[in-house]
């Protein structure tokens, strides 16, 4: 009969690591997670070897955090001497050591190879950055991770449009350009209508950083003369384009012919930032 699994709370310094374990872990992601969530999932322990299969990350920031002298988290049971003990799962052995390395390596692999729904993910990312930036942080994304998330979303969007719809002449001289309020719509980017409403022709601050509102190829007498010192030029920017890696330290001047997006690109730089955009000719 099958041994029954249980929690069994055992003392930190007494949970062995498992002999071989190739699968690395991000620290400090790990340790920001148990900051803001506490202590919520239990390892796996082999009884045949008294080893960990399964939960090595979480607990080597149990040992971080003990080691630096922070606080036990929720889930973590201090003992009168001072000792932390933490929940293992218990009652699982396997039959010899490539048994337990073969689980070891599935538990890791298996959780990681079916991926993410791109849209769904960035639906929900995009959700708890309006919510809480702290509790997006806690996920381990960033916004540039975002950015091309909502981008690859677009571009796959935009493919099946293109799959779809029947070939229509343009104009020469015009290159096709996506419904990108359609696409970051599907991508949950946004919803209704943005708070801050924009004109053709307009040029906002954000910041270091320019928004125009115009098209890309008519519109440049109006974004040209913005390229200066070093100046970065983005078309069709997201609404996280301000915050991505490549602005650090740089002027974006960022071509929105969409009034949509770019009221949304203004909401999300205004909510993030704490400060308001201002259209140029105007006082702060």
């Amino acid at each position: 009969m099958a041994a029954p699994r249980y929690i069994e709370y055992m003392p930190l310094d007494e949970i062995r690591p498992a002999e071989r374990n190739p699968k690395g872990h991000d620290d400090g992601g790990l340790d920001a997670s148990v900051d803001r969530f506490d202590f919520t999932e239990p390892g796996l322990l082999d009884e045949r070897t008294g080893r960990l299969v399964a939960g090595h990350g979480r607990y080597d920031t149990l040992q971080r955090r003990h080691g630096s002298g922070k606080p036990a988290p929720e889930g973590v049971v201090v003992a009168e001497d001072g000792t932390w003990t933490v929940p293992v799962v218990r009652g699982w052995a396997s039959v010899d050591d490539a048994h337990a390395e073969a689980y070891l390596i599935a538990s890791n692999h298996l959780t990681t190879k079916g991926g993410w729904d791109g849209e769904g993910l960035a639906d929900m990312l995009n959700g708890l950055e309006a919510v809480d930036p702290d509790l997006f942080a806690a996920t381990g994304f960033d916004h540039t991770q975002l950015d091309a998330l909502l981008n690859d979303v677009g571009a796959s969007s935009s493919l099946v449009d293109a799959e779809q719809d029947e070939p229509q002449e343009e104009p020469e001289g015009q290159p096709d350009q996506p419904n990108r309020g359609d696409l970051l719509a599907l991508a949950g980017v946004t919803v209704g209508e943005p708070e801050h409403q924009v004109e053709p022709g307009q040029v906002w601050q954000l910041g270091e950083h320019r928004l125009v509102v115009a098209e890309v190829f008519d519109g440049w007498p109006r974004w040209a003369p913005l390229l200066v010192d070093n100046s970065l030029f983005l078309p069709y920017p997201t609404p996280l384009a301000p915050f991505a890696d490549r602005a650090e330290g740089r002027r974006l001047v960022m071509v929105q012919p969409e009034r949509y997006l770019a009221g949304h690109l203004l909401d999300k730089w205004a909510r993030i930032t704490g400060q308001q955009p201002v259209l140029a000719g105007e006082s702060a």
